[in-house]
C-alpha cells in the first residue's frame, strides 16, 4: 500500500513539475512581449522558423547522400524552387491577396503517410526502408512544388 502512495506521489509531482514548466516558458514569452519590444508572437514564430529551415534543408541532403545519391540534385532543385514560389506567395500575402491552401486533401493524406514510414525508418536506423522512403519524401516535395505552383497561376 505504501508502494502505492508513493507512486502516485511521484506522478503527482512530475505532473507539476511539467506543468510549473510549462507555465514558466509561457511567462517568459509573455515577459518578453510586454516588455514593448517590436517583436511579435508571429515574427518570433517566423524567425524559429527561418532559423531551423537550414538544419532541415541540411538533414535532407545528408539522407539523400546516403540513401538515394541519385537525388540529390532532384532535392537540391526542389529546395530553390521551393524558396522561390515560397517568395512569391509571400508577396502575395503582403499585398492583401487571400491565397487559401496551396495543397488538397490527397496530398495531405499521402504526406502523412510517407512521414509516419520516414519516421518509422529513422527511428529504427532501417537503412533499407530509408533506400526506399527518402527518394519518396523527395518525389513527394516535388509534388508539393507543382501544387504551389499552380496555385500561384490561380492567383494571378
Amino acid at each position: 500500500m505504501e508502494r502505492i502512495k508513493q507512486s502516485k506521489l511521484l506522478y503527482v509531482v512530475i505532473v507539476a513539475t511539467l506543468l510549473l514548466t510549462s507555465i514558466n516558458s509561457l511567462n517568459v514569452y509573455a515577459e518578453d512581449e510586454t516588455e514593448g519590444e517590436a517583436c511579435t508572437h508571429m515574427e518570433q514564430v517566423k524567425y524559429q522558423h527561418k532559423a531551423i529551415k537550414p538544419h532541415f534543408n541540411f538533414y535532407y541532403q545528408l539522407l539523400a547522400e546516403k540513401y538515394a545519391p541519385k537525388h540529390v540534385k532532384v532535392l537540391k532543385d526542389v529546395i530553390t524552387e521551393r524558396e522561390a514560389l515560397f517568395k512569391k506567395y509571400r508577396e502575395l500575402v503582403k499585398s492583401g491577396k487571400d491565397v487559401g491552401d496551396f495543397y488538397d486533401e490527397a496530398w495531405l493524406k499521402k504526406h502523412d503517410e510517407i512521414q509516419t514510414q520516414f519516421l518509422d525508418a529513422v527511428e529504427k536506423r532501417d537503412d533499407a526502408a530509408l533506400k526506399k522512403i527518402v527518394p519518396q519524401v523527395i518525389e513527394h516535395q516535388k509534388e508539393l512544388n507543382v501544387l504551389l505552383k499552380k496555385r500561384l497561376k490561380e492567383l494571378k
